[in-house]
């Protein structure tokens, strides 16, 4: 198994729209929205050789104080 940062729109979408009954909130473009607003995103792809078994998407909320969570 490896998991590594994607980079891919289009194998990224295709993926969430196969495997996800929650398609908006994990597509690519939900992330470029939330980047808007200042968030940082990361992708991640799981791997079993060259076949994706799992994506998650993490953001970086700011709170008040100098914190922040990751969701």
């Amino acid at each position: 198994m490896h998991i590594s940062l994607s980079e891919d729109k289009e194998k990224w979408n295709e993926f969430v729209l196969k495997n996800s009954s929650d398609e908006f909130l994990q597509s690519w473009e939900w992330g470029d929205f939330q980047k808007s607003y200042g968030r940082k995103v990361w992708r991640f792809a799981i791997k079993e050789g060259e076949k994706t078994v799992a994506q998650a998407m993490t953001m970086c909320m700011k709170l008040p104080a100098r914190k922040s969570y990751v969701y």
